[in-house]
């Protein structure tokens, strides 16, 4: 999917954390576990600031096309996971596919939103 304009990108970033955090909350539920827990707490608050950012940039997200950025490709995750094997291997596929998405949007966005780059840089980092 083309990811021509701010709104797509940040729709496309609100699903990704959304999709981490059910993850997360299955997965934690399977079998008890206190850094998956933290993981589905980061995940809610990247999308509270995802949402908080969406509402700051309505006009410029109006305004600005962006070009050459498809949306990546997901790994497929089993909710909830059957073993921790899986478990664990499904948490560094998403988190990987996390960080890459937030690397390439934020360089993407970086001349013409400044501040919605940083924020993406930021969350790429996050682990």
């Amino acid at each position: 999917m083309r990811l021509s304009k701010f709104g797509a990108i940040l729709k496309f970033a609100m699903d990704l954390e959304q999709r981490a955090i059910e993850f997360y909350d299955a997965a934690a539920k399977a079998r008890a576990s206190q850094e998956l827990e933290d993981c589905a707490a980061a995940a809610r608050t990247r999308l509270a600031r995802l949402q908080r950012l969406r509402q700051e940039m309505v006009n410029e997200m109006l305004l600005e096309p962006i070009a050459g950025f498809d949306s990546p490709v997901l790994p497929d995750v089993v909710v909830p996971p059957q073993t921790g094997t899986e478990a664990e291997e499904a948490r560094l596929g998403l988190e990987q596919a996390r960080k890459q998405f937030y690397a390439a949007a934020s360089a993407k966005v970086a001349t013409v939103a400044p501040s919605l780059s940083r924020a993406f840089r930021q969350m790429a980092g996050d682990s």
